[in-house]
């Protein structure tokens, strides 16, 4: 199952007790040019660092209804998730760094889960989803991105030349993310391009401000469907 290898991979790297947290785990995980098909999610802890060899040459096939990646909190050990709720400024994700290659994914998914995640980079990326006009996709996202608080919230993170093609939403949030920045990205072939604050409820958790100060640059929307009214 590549999915349990690729996950005791990154786990030995970026959550072994005997290197968490020292210079030791500040290493690349190197996916070569390949197919890789898992059927879970992979869960990616604070200062993860997995480099492909380029979209279209490292390729992930999700046949699973989870998302392709997930960052976690720093209270993950090996093979055990960290306690969400526990998620606080000091151990949420962060510094992860993802790049060179294309994630596949079918059905009513998300293909990246940003999880209380700040000062990431996501780059060189293509999410590939099977959207289409007949398809009553509802949760079907390129890049979602959630909050506990407003505090404990996914902010500071750059996403560079990603291309979404066939997803409901190419990036959706409803929470208090901030100052997260899309540069020289190609969303087509989707629903809608970017949706923000569509469904906060103000007051809930992590639903404060809704998101603020996210910015998109040099950017191109290309054959979306319609936009919200």
């Amino acid at each position: 199952n590549e999915v349990t290898e690729l996950q005791r991979a990154i786990d030995q790297l970026y959550v072994n007790a005997a290197t968490v947290g020292n210079p030791q785990s500040r290493v690349v995980l190197h996916m070569p040019a390949g197919t890789y098909v898992i059927n879970n999610s992979l869960k990616l802890p604070p200062f993860t660092t997995l480099i492909g060899d380029g979209s279209d040459k490292t390729i992930i096939n999700q046949t699973g209804n989870f998302p392709v990646f997930e960052t976690v909190n720093g209270l993950r050990t090996p093979g055990v998730a960290g306690n969400r709720a526990a998620t606080t400024t000091l151990n949420q994700a962060r510094h992860i760094a993802i790049k060179g290659m294309t994630l596949n994914i079918t059905g009513n998914n998300t293909a990246i889960l940003v999880d209380n995640c700040v000062n990431s980079d996501f780059e060189d990326i293509k999410i590939v989803g099977d959207w289409d006009n007949s398809a009553s996709y509802t949760d079907n996202f390129a890049i979602k991105m959630v909050a506990i608080s407003s505090t404990v919230t996914s902010a500071n993170n750059n996403f560079r030349s990603i291309k979404v093609d066939g997803f409901q939403q190419a990036v959706h949030s409803d929470y208090d993310v901030a100052e997260n920045h899309f540069e020289n990205c190609v969303f087509e072939n989707c629903q809608y391009g970017i949706v923000f604050g569509e469904n906060t409820v103000l007051g809930s958790p992590g639903q404060n401000t809704a998101p603020i100060n996210n910015t998109v640059s040099q950017s191109q929307f290309k054959d979306i469907n319609r936009r919200l009214s």
